[in-house]
């Protein structure tokens, strides 16, 4: 709540937020469990003519993944890439963790290989939840 009294006494002296200032937003509404806040700032950024950073698209991805939203997450996970940034080895394994909860295993399979090829190495636990998945799967 604070932050945000910050942000509007901000724009009211005319002052216009950076990356950075939006990115601190961001992460206290992840943080809060609120993505639907953290998300219409996300796309606010663009109104802004603001380019969210790595940090930016791994918090909201993190959020996604705390938040279950494996769809929300992978479309993310996506634009980041799209956008020529690269993920943290934390946003793929909590993406590929709630992918394996979904009941997706194909998908966090491909993400595995994707890491792979990035030269990224998942945790032991992401292993672990790919061994799980692929004993339930059957």
């Amino acid at each position: 709540e604070k932050a945000f009294q910050i942000y509007y006494s901000m724009e009211k002296i005319g002052l216009s937020p950076d990356v950075y200032t939006i990115g601190a937003l961001i992460n206290g509404l992840c943080s809060k469990g609120n993505m639907l806040g953290a998300s219409k700032l996300f796309k606010s950024m663009e109104e802004m003519n603001l380019h969210p950073n790595d940090v930016i698209y791994n918090t909201m991805i993190k959020g996604y993944c705390k938040e279950g939203s494996s769809y929300r997450a992978l479309r993310l996970l996506r634009e980041m890439i799209d956008h020529r940034l690269v993920p943290s080895v934390a946003s793929y394994s909590s993406t590929i963790g709630v992918l394996c909860r979904d009941g997706k295993l194909k998908e966090a399979e491909g993400l595995v290989e994707e890491m792979a090829g990035l030269g990224l190495r998942p945790s032991n636990s992401v292993c672990n939840l790919l061994s799980e998945a692929k004993e339930d799967d059957g």
